[in-house]
């Protein structure tokens, strides 16, 4: 008798969630929907997600942040949190990658290498002591972080907020996330209109 691997059954549960939820569109979503998950026609696998996944983070990079160093980082980024929902039962946390790039984003810049007071360190704006300087290990931080509060429930923009600020969950600096949220929403929806996505 063959058995099937969990990895595998939560891949097919993913893959048959983006066929159901696949043609929403963008521009329309809630602000706590995943739009970056939201395609034009079903993804045919798991690779396929996950190639459409880097392709809308290096867009946004690209577009935003060309001179943060964080371009290379892109498949690392979007790997780390499908691989962390495999190994934590965490259905759907392979598509919070979207939420980590704004959290990044909006606080950091994701500027690689940065550091500002207060020991935190870029290019996910990681608060530790000593410094986490190099990105694959800011990025595994970050993602681990973000994790715990995802299975507590937390979805959506939320999670950058409770990130940020878990003693008391906000949007800051005049809706910083809000507002970085929705540009990448916007860059993400011009990439399907013009057959870049």
């Amino acid at each position: 008798m063959r058995t099937t691997s969990p990895v595998r059954v939560i891949l097919w549960i993913a893959l048959a969630l983006t066929v159901i939820w696949g043609a929403q569109v963008v521009v329309t979503s809630p602000a706590g929907a995943e739009p970056a998950e939201a395609v034009a026609a079903p993804a045919p696998d798991a690779q396929a997600v996950h190639d459409l996944r880097v392709r809308k983070c290096e867009r946004l990079v690209a577009t935003y942040y060309a001179g943060s160093g964080f371009l290379p980082y892109c498949d690392y980024l979007v790997t780390t949190h499908e691989r962390l929902e495999a190994e934590h039962d965490a259905p759907g946390f392979g598509a919070a990658w979207y939420y980590s790039l704004v959290y990044g984003a909006a606080n950091f810049g994701l500027r690689v290498g940065g550091v500002a007071p207060g020991n935190c360190s870029g290019p996910m704006d990681v608060k530790h002591y000593p410094l986490i300087r190099d990105p694959e290990r800011n990025i595994d931080y970050h993602c681990r972080e973000m994790l715990g509060f995802y299975k507590r429930g937390v979805r959506g923009r939320r999670l950058c907020e409770y990130v940020m600020l878990p003693a008391r969950p906000h949007d800051w600096g005049g809706g910083r996330f809000r507002r970085t949220d929705e540009k990448f929403r916007e860059c993400i929806a011009r990439g399907y209109a013009v057959g870049k996505l």
